[in-house]
Protein backbone atom coordinates (compact mmCIF):
# COMPACT_ATOMS: atom_id res chain seq x y z
CA UNK A 1 0.00 0.00 0.00
CA UNK A 2 1.31 3.45 -0.90
CA UNK A 3 0.74 6.78 0.85
CA UNK A 4 -1.74 7.66 -1.87
CA UNK A 5 -3.84 4.63 -0.96
CA UNK A 6 -4.29 5.78 2.63
CA UNK A 7 -7.53 7.46 3.56
CA UNK A 8 -7.35 10.31 6.08
CA UNK A 9 -10.03 10.73 8.75
CA UNK A 10 -11.10 13.89 6.97
CA UNK A 11 -11.59 12.11 3.62
CA UNK A 12 -13.40 9.18 5.22
CA UNK A 13 -15.81 11.48 7.01
CA UNK A 14 -16.51 13.39 3.81
CA UNK A 15 -17.54 10.12 2.13
CA UNK A 16 -19.95 9.55 5.02
CA UNK A 17 -21.47 12.99 4.45
CA UNK A 18 -19.86 14.51 7.55
CA UNK A 19 -18.06 17.87 7.42
CA UNK A 20 -14.43 17.76 8.60
CA UNK A 21 -15.16 20.88 10.66
CA UNK A 22 -18.31 19.58 12.31
CA UNK A 23 -18.46 18.69 16.01
CA UNK A 24 -19.43 15.11 15.03
CA UNK A 25 -16.22 14.74 13.03
CA UNK A 26 -14.16 16.13 15.91
CA UNK A 27 -15.70 13.71 18.41
CA UNK A 28 -15.14 10.68 16.17
CA UNK A 29 -11.54 11.60 15.37
CA UNK A 30 -10.53 13.22 18.65
CA UNK A 31 -8.44 10.23 19.65
CA UNK A 32 -6.35 9.84 16.54
CA UNK A 33 -3.38 11.49 18.28
CA UNK A 34 -3.28 8.59 20.75
CA UNK A 35 -2.16 6.28 17.95
CA UNK A 36 0.82 8.50 17.13
CA UNK A 37 4.08 6.78 16.17
CA UNK A 38 6.91 6.99 18.68
CA UNK A 39 8.92 9.42 16.54
CA UNK A 40 8.29 12.06 13.94
CA UNK A 41 9.68 9.76 11.23
CA UNK A 42 6.33 8.30 10.36
CA UNK A 43 6.48 5.56 7.72
CA UNK A 44 3.89 4.09 5.42
CA UNK A 45 3.65 1.16 7.81
CA UNK A 46 2.84 3.49 10.71
CA UNK A 47 0.19 5.21 8.65
CA UNK A 48 -1.25 1.89 7.57
CA UNK A 49 -1.88 1.15 11.25
CA UNK A 50 -4.26 4.10 11.38
CA UNK A 51 -1.99 6.90 12.66
CA UNK A 52 -2.54 10.39 11.31
CA UNK A 53 0.46 11.72 9.30
CA UNK A 54 0.90 14.60 11.78
CA UNK A 55 0.11 12.68 14.96
CA UNK A 56 3.75 12.61 16.03
CA UNK A 57 3.67 16.41 16.15
CA UNK A 58 0.65 16.56 18.44
CA UNK A 59 -1.92 17.25 15.72
CA UNK A 60 -5.45 17.78 16.99
CA UNK A 61 -8.80 19.30 16.08
CA UNK A 62 -10.19 22.09 18.25
CA UNK A 63 -13.95 21.94 18.89
CA UNK A 64 -14.13 24.55 21.64
CA UNK A 65 -13.22 25.06 25.29
CA UNK A 66 -13.37 22.13 27.69
CA UNK A 67 -14.40 22.35 31.32
CA UNK A 68 -10.79 22.15 32.52
CA UNK A 69 -9.80 25.03 30.22
CA UNK A 70 -12.05 27.41 32.15
CA UNK A 71 -11.39 25.90 35.57
CA UNK A 72 -10.55 28.63 38.09
CA UNK A 73 -8.14 26.14 39.70
CA UNK A 74 -5.80 26.69 36.75
CA UNK A 75 -4.76 30.02 38.32
CA UNK A 76 -2.08 30.07 41.00
CA UNK A 77 -2.48 33.86 41.28
CA UNK A 78 -5.58 34.81 39.34
CA UNK A 79 -4.83 36.90 36.29
CA UNK A 80 -1.06 36.70 36.68
CA UNK A 81 0.18 33.10 37.15
CA UNK A 82 -1.52 30.21 35.36
CA UNK A 83 -0.70 26.51 35.33
CA UNK A 84 1.20 25.58 32.19
CA UNK A 85 1.95 29.23 31.41
CA UNK A 86 4.97 31.54 31.49
CA UNK A 87 4.84 34.96 33.14
CA UNK A 88 7.50 37.66 32.80
CA UNK A 89 7.86 40.34 35.51
CA UNK A 90 10.09 43.25 34.47
CA UNK A 91 11.06 46.13 36.73
CA UNK A 92 13.98 48.38 37.51
CA UNK A 93 16.40 46.95 40.04
CA UNK A 94 15.61 47.61 43.71
CA UNK A 95 12.02 48.64 43.04
CA UNK A 96 10.36 45.67 44.75
CA UNK A 97 10.29 42.68 42.39
CA UNK A 98 11.68 40.25 44.98
CA UNK A 99 9.59 41.88 47.72
CA UNK A 100 6.45 41.17 45.68
CA UNK A 101 7.70 37.61 45.15
CA UNK A 102 8.29 37.18 48.90
CA UNK A 103 4.74 38.22 49.79
CA UNK A 104 3.43 35.90 47.06
CA UNK A 105 5.38 32.94 48.52
CA UNK A 106 3.90 33.71 51.94
CA UNK A 107 0.38 33.56 50.46
CA UNK A 108 1.08 30.34 48.57
CA UNK A 109 1.88 28.53 51.80
CA UNK A 110 -1.82 28.23 52.69
CA UNK A 111 -3.57 30.17 49.93
CA UNK A 112 -5.14 33.59 50.33
CA UNK A 113 -5.39 36.93 48.54
CA UNK A 114 -2.77 39.28 47.12
CA UNK A 115 -3.51 42.66 45.56
CA UNK A 116 -7.20 41.85 45.34
CA UNK A 117 -6.71 38.55 43.49
CA UNK A 118 -7.00 35.03 44.97
CA UNK A 119 -3.83 32.97 45.41
CA UNK A 120 -3.87 29.15 45.47
CA UNK A 121 -1.91 26.96 47.83
CA UNK A 122 1.11 25.97 45.77
CA UNK A 123 4.47 24.20 45.89
CA UNK A 124 7.25 26.42 44.57
CA UNK A 125 10.94 26.14 43.65
CA UNK A 126 12.86 29.43 43.52
CA UNK A 127 16.14 29.88 41.65
CA UNK A 128 17.65 32.95 43.28
CA UNK A 129 20.80 35.00 42.80
CA UNK A 130 20.58 36.07 46.44
CA UNK A 131 22.21 34.32 49.38
CA UNK A 132 20.30 32.21 51.92
CA UNK A 133 20.97 34.94 54.51
CA UNK A 134 18.80 37.44 52.66
CA UNK A 135 15.93 34.97 52.39
CA UNK A 136 16.20 34.08 56.09
CA UNK A 137 15.93 37.79 56.93
CA UNK A 138 12.75 38.04 54.87
CA UNK A 139 11.42 34.97 56.67
CA UNK A 140 11.61 37.01 59.88
CA UNK A 141 8.36 38.79 58.95
CA UNK A 142 6.97 36.42 56.30
CA UNK A 143 6.41 32.66 56.47
CA UNK A 144 7.49 30.50 53.55
CA UNK A 145 7.09 27.08 55.16
CA UNK A 146 7.62 23.73 53.46
CA UNK A 147 5.82 24.84 50.30
CA UNK A 148 8.84 26.81 49.05
CA UNK A 149 12.22 25.32 48.14
CA UNK A 150 15.12 27.72 47.50
CA UNK A 151 18.05 27.11 45.17
CA UNK A 152 20.32 30.01 46.09
CA UNK A 153 23.14 30.46 43.56
CA UNK A 154 22.98 26.82 42.44
CA UNK A 155 25.65 27.29 39.74
CA UNK A 156 29.18 28.62 39.92
CA UNK A 157 28.74 31.31 37.34
CA UNK A 158 26.33 31.12 34.41
CA UNK A 159 25.16 27.57 33.69
CA UNK A 160 26.06 25.68 30.53
CA UNK A 161 23.26 24.43 28.32
CA UNK A 162 23.78 20.91 29.65
CA UNK A 163 23.44 22.20 33.23
CA UNK A 164 20.29 24.07 32.29
CA UNK A 165 18.78 20.99 30.65
CA UNK A 166 19.70 18.75 33.62
CA UNK A 167 18.05 21.18 36.05
CA UNK A 168 14.83 21.18 34.05
CA UNK A 169 14.88 17.37 33.99
CA UNK A 170 15.22 17.26 37.78
CA UNK A 171 12.36 19.73 38.18
CA UNK A 172 10.16 17.45 36.08
CA UNK A 173 11.14 14.51 38.29
CA UNK A 174 10.23 16.58 41.38
CA UNK A 175 6.89 17.45 39.83
CA UNK A 176 6.15 13.77 39.18
CA UNK A 177 7.26 12.57 42.61
CA UNK A 178 6.17 15.32 45.03
CA UNK A 179 4.23 17.83 42.97
CA UNK A 180 5.43 21.20 41.72
CA UNK A 181 3.19 24.12 40.78
CA UNK A 182 5.55 27.04 40.17
CA UNK A 183 9.20 27.57 39.26
CA UNK A 184 10.60 31.07 39.79
CA UNK A 185 13.80 32.28 38.09
CA UNK A 186 15.06 35.46 39.79
CA UNK A 187 16.56 37.05 37.80
CA UNK A 188 16.45 35.52 34.35
CA UNK A 189 19.82 36.97 33.27
CA UNK A 190 21.70 35.13 36.03
CA UNK A 191 20.53 31.70 34.92
CA UNK A 192 20.30 31.97 31.15
CA UNK A 193 22.97 29.94 29.33
CA UNK A 194 24.77 32.04 26.74
CA UNK A 195 25.83 35.64 26.84
CA UNK A 196 23.79 37.40 24.16
CA UNK A 197 20.38 38.51 25.43
CA UNK A 198 19.85 40.49 22.22
CA UNK A 199 19.95 37.44 19.99
CA UNK A 200 16.50 35.99 19.32
CA UNK A 201 18.02 32.61 18.44
CA UNK A 202 20.02 32.44 21.68
CA UNK A 203 17.04 33.57 23.73
CA UNK A 204 14.72 30.97 22.20
CA UNK A 205 17.29 28.18 22.58
CA UNK A 206 17.28 28.89 26.28
CA UNK A 207 13.56 29.50 26.76
CA UNK A 208 12.20 26.64 24.66
CA UNK A 209 13.30 23.90 27.13
CA UNK A 210 10.98 25.53 29.68
CA UNK A 211 8.10 24.16 27.61
CA UNK A 212 8.95 20.75 29.03
CA UNK A 213 7.85 22.13 32.39
CA UNK A 214 4.76 23.92 31.13
CA UNK A 215 3.73 20.79 29.20
CA UNK A 216 3.21 18.98 32.51
CA UNK A 217 1.28 21.89 34.03
CA UNK A 218 4.04 23.75 35.86
CA UNK A 219 3.87 27.56 35.82
CA UNK A 220 7.10 29.49 35.20
CA UNK A 221 7.73 33.01 36.54
CA UNK A 222 10.68 34.87 35.01
CA UNK A 223 11.90 37.99 36.82
CA UNK A 224 13.87 40.34 34.62
CA UNK A 225 15.50 43.78 34.40
CA UNK A 226 14.54 46.57 31.95
CA UNK A 227 16.57 48.25 29.25
CA UNK A 228 18.88 51.08 30.29
CA UNK A 229 17.14 53.62 28.05
CA UNK A 230 13.53 54.72 28.26
CA UNK A 231 11.28 52.43 26.21
CA UNK A 232 7.58 52.47 25.31
CA UNK A 233 5.22 50.53 27.55
CA UNK A 234 5.20 46.86 26.65
CA UNK A 235 8.81 46.85 25.44
CA UNK A 236 10.86 47.65 28.53
CA UNK A 237 12.23 44.11 29.03
CA UNK A 238 15.96 43.97 28.32
CA UNK A 239 17.21 41.92 25.38
CA UNK A 240 15.53 40.39 22.37
CA UNK A 241 11.85 40.92 21.71
CA UNK A 242 11.61 37.12 21.42
CA UNK A 243 11.33 37.08 25.22
CA UNK A 244 8.07 39.04 25.33
CA UNK A 245 6.75 37.04 22.39
CA UNK A 246 7.52 33.74 24.15
CA UNK A 247 5.71 34.41 27.42
CA UNK A 248 1.96 34.22 27.99
CA UNK A 249 1.74 37.13 30.42
CA UNK A 250 4.12 40.10 30.55
CA UNK A 251 4.04 42.33 33.63
CA UNK A 252 5.83 45.68 33.90
CA UNK A 253 6.18 47.26 37.34
CA UNK A 254 7.27 50.83 38.02
CA UNK A 255 7.08 53.43 40.77
CA UNK A 256 3.80 55.32 40.94
CA UNK A 257 5.66 58.52 41.81
CA UNK A 258 9.18 58.16 40.30
CA UNK A 259 10.48 61.28 42.06
CA UNK A 260 9.46 60.02 45.50
CA UNK A 261 11.69 57.20 46.75
CA UNK A 262 9.54 56.80 49.87
CA UNK A 263 6.31 56.18 47.94
CA UNK A 264 5.42 52.49 48.39
CA UNK A 265 2.93 52.46 45.54
CA UNK A 266 3.70 50.60 42.32
CA UNK A 267 2.07 50.59 38.88
CA UNK A 268 1.56 47.13 37.43
CA UNK A 269 0.91 47.06 33.68
CA UNK A 270 -0.01 43.72 32.07
CA UNK A 271 -0.03 42.30 28.54
CA UNK A 272 -1.70 38.91 28.45
CA UNK A 273 -3.29 36.18 26.37
CA UNK A 274 -5.98 35.83 29.05
CA UNK A 275 -9.10 37.92 29.64
CA UNK A 276 -8.80 37.37 33.40
CA UNK A 277 -5.61 39.45 33.62
CA UNK A 278 -6.15 42.98 35.00
CA UNK A 279 -4.51 45.29 32.47
CA UNK A 280 -3.62 47.98 35.00
CA UNK A 281 -3.29 47.95 38.77
CA UNK A 282 -1.88 50.16 41.51
CA UNK A 283 -0.41 48.23 44.45
CA UNK A 284 0.90 49.64 47.72
CA UNK A 285 3.16 47.78 50.13
CA UNK A 286 2.13 48.24 53.76
CA UNK A 287 4.54 49.69 56.32
CA UNK A 288 5.31 46.25 57.74
CA UNK A 289 6.27 44.94 54.30
CA UNK A 290 3.92 41.95 54.62
CA UNK A 291 1.08 42.72 52.22
CA UNK A 292 0.05 44.75 49.18
CA UNK A 293 -3.12 46.81 49.03
CA UNK A 294 -4.97 47.12 45.73
CA UNK A 295 -6.00 50.71 44.96
CA UNK A 296 -7.66 50.13 41.58
CA UNK A 297 -6.52 50.77 38.04
CA UNK A 298 -4.54 53.76 36.77
CA UNK A 299 -7.58 55.89 35.89
CA UNK A 300 -9.24 55.32 39.27
CA UNK A 301 -6.11 56.20 41.24
CA UNK A 302 -5.25 59.24 39.10
CA UNK A 303 -8.81 60.54 39.45
CA UNK A 304 -8.74 60.02 43.22
CA UNK A 305 -5.29 61.63 43.53
CA UNK A 306 -6.34 64.53 41.28
CA UNK A 307 -9.46 65.20 43.31
CA UNK A 308 -7.38 65.31 46.50
CA UNK A 309 -5.28 68.08 44.93
CA UNK A 310 -8.37 70.01 43.84
CA UNK A 311 -9.95 69.60 47.26
CA UNK A 312 -6.88 71.08 48.97
CA UNK A 313 -7.03 74.05 46.60
CA UNK A 314 -10.76 74.66 47.09
CA UNK A 315 -10.35 74.59 50.89
CA UNK A 316 -8.69 78.02 50.60
CA UNK A 317 -10.77 79.36 47.70
CA UNK A 318 -12.51 82.67 48.65
CA UNK A 319 -15.54 82.15 46.40
CA UNK A 320 -17.17 79.93 43.79
CA UNK A 321 -14.83 79.29 40.87
CA UNK A 322 -15.15 78.13 37.29
CA UNK A 323 -12.89 75.47 35.84
CA UNK A 324 -10.77 78.07 34.00
CA UNK A 325 -10.43 80.14 37.18
CA UNK A 326 -9.27 77.09 39.11
CA UNK A 327 -6.53 76.46 36.55
CA UNK A 328 -5.52 80.14 36.43
CA UNK A 329 -5.30 80.42 40.23
CA UNK A 330 -3.64 77.03 40.72
CA UNK A 331 -0.79 77.19 43.30
CA UNK A 332 2.63 77.54 41.71
CA UNK A 333 4.17 75.07 44.15
CA UNK A 334 1.74 72.28 43.10
CA UNK A 335 2.97 71.03 39.75
CA UNK A 336 1.81 70.23 37.21
CA UNK A 337 -1.29 72.34 36.65
CA UNK A 338 -4.16 69.95 35.85
CA UNK A 339 -5.20 69.72 32.23
CA UNK A 340 -8.61 71.11 31.37
CA UNK A 341 -10.13 67.72 30.47
CA UNK A 342 -8.69 65.91 33.49
CA UNK A 343 -9.85 68.69 35.81
CA UNK A 344 -13.36 68.52 34.35
CA UNK A 345 -13.46 64.74 34.97
CA UNK A 346 -12.34 65.15 38.58
CA UNK A 347 -14.85 67.93 39.26
CA UNK A 348 -17.81 66.18 37.68
CA UNK A 349 -17.07 62.92 39.50
CA UNK A 350 -16.92 64.81 42.80
CA UNK A 351 -20.25 66.50 41.99
CA UNK A 352 -21.83 63.12 41.21
CA UNK A 353 -20.56 61.72 44.52
CA UNK A 354 -21.84 64.73 46.48
CA UNK A 355 -18.37 65.92 47.51
CA UNK A 356 -18.64 69.14 45.51
CA UNK A 357 -21.37 71.72 44.84
CA UNK A 358 -22.02 73.23 41.41
CA UNK A 359 -24.17 75.90 39.82
CA UNK A 360 -24.48 77.45 36.37
CA UNK A 361 -25.51 76.31 32.91
CA UNK A 362 -22.10 75.19 31.70
CA UNK A 363 -22.08 77.69 28.83
CA UNK A 364 -19.55 80.35 27.85
CA UNK A 365 -21.62 83.16 29.35
CA UNK A 366 -22.78 81.11 32.35
CA UNK A 367 -20.03 78.60 33.17
CA UNK A 368 -20.26 76.02 35.90
CA UNK A 369 -19.06 77.34 39.26
CA UNK A 370 -17.72 74.93 41.88
CA UNK A 371 -17.24 75.10 45.64
CA UNK A 372 -16.95 72.77 48.61
CA UNK A 373 -20.22 72.23 50.50
CA UNK A 374 -20.41 74.41 53.61
CA UNK A 375 -17.88 76.97 52.41
CA UNK A 376 -20.62 79.47 51.50
CA UNK A 377 -21.36 79.72 55.23
CA UNK A 378 -17.75 80.68 56.02
CA UNK A 379 -17.22 83.23 53.21
CA UNK A 380 -19.36 86.08 54.69
CA UNK A 381 -16.80 86.31 57.50
CA UNK A 382 -14.24 87.43 54.91
CA UNK A 383 -14.34 91.25 54.36
CA UNK A 384 -13.53 90.80 50.67
CA UNK A 385 -16.52 88.55 50.20
CA UNK A 386 -18.93 91.53 50.59
CA UNK A 387 -17.18 93.39 47.78
CA UNK A 388 -17.34 90.38 45.49
CA UNK A 389 -20.91 89.29 46.16
CA UNK A 390 -22.83 92.38 47.19
CA UNK A 391 -21.03 95.00 45.09
CA UNK A 392 -20.16 92.65 42.24
CA UNK A 393 -16.54 93.71 42.60
CA UNK A 394 -13.75 91.14 42.49
CA UNK A 395 -10.25 92.68 42.34
CA UNK A 396 -8.75 89.37 41.28
CA UNK A 397 -11.29 89.00 38.50
CA UNK A 398 -10.85 92.63 37.44
CA UNK A 399 -7.08 92.16 37.17
CA UNK A 400 -7.56 88.98 35.21
CA UNK A 401 -9.87 90.76 32.75
CA UNK A 402 -7.38 93.62 32.37
CA UNK A 403 -4.62 91.17 31.45
CA UNK A 404 -6.91 89.47 28.93
CA UNK A 405 -7.75 92.80 27.31
CA UNK A 406 -4.06 93.67 26.99
CA UNK A 407 -3.33 90.30 25.40
CA UNK A 408 -6.16 90.71 22.88
CA UNK A 409 -4.96 94.20 22.00
CA UNK A 410 -1.36 92.97 21.59
CA UNK A 411 -2.48 90.16 19.27
CA UNK A 412 -4.58 92.65 17.26
CA UNK A 413 -1.62 94.99 16.78
CA UNK A 414 0.74 92.18 15.79
CA UNK A 415 -1.84 90.83 13.35
CA UNK A 416 -2.29 94.27 11.81
CA UNK A 417 1.45 94.71 11.19
CA UNK A 418 1.57 91.29 9.51
CA UNK A 419 -1.34 92.26 7.20
CA UNK A 420 0.39 95.57 6.27
CA UNK A 421 3.60 93.71 5.44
Amino acid sequence: MSLNDLESPSLASEKQGMSPLSSEWVRENEGFVRSAPASAGATAANLADGAHPLAAYGAMKIAGPRAEDEDSGAWLWRGYLVRGGVTLLTSLWKTGKTTLLSVLLDRMREGGTLAGQPVSKSRVVILSEESPVQWRLRAGKLTFGDSSTFLCRPFRGKPRREDWSDLINQLIVLHQSEGLDLIVIDPLASFLPGRDENSAATMLETLTPLQRLTAVGVCVLLIHHPRKHLSPAGTIARGSGALNAFVDISLEMERFAPADDLDRRRRLRAYSRFEQTPRHAILELNEAGTDYMYHGDFAQVECRTGWERVQRFLETAPCKLSRDEIREDWPKDDHPVPGSTALWQWLEKAVAEGSLSREGAGTKNDPFLYWLPGKEVEWPDDPMWFLREEMAFDPVKEERERIRRERRERRRRVGGRIMEA
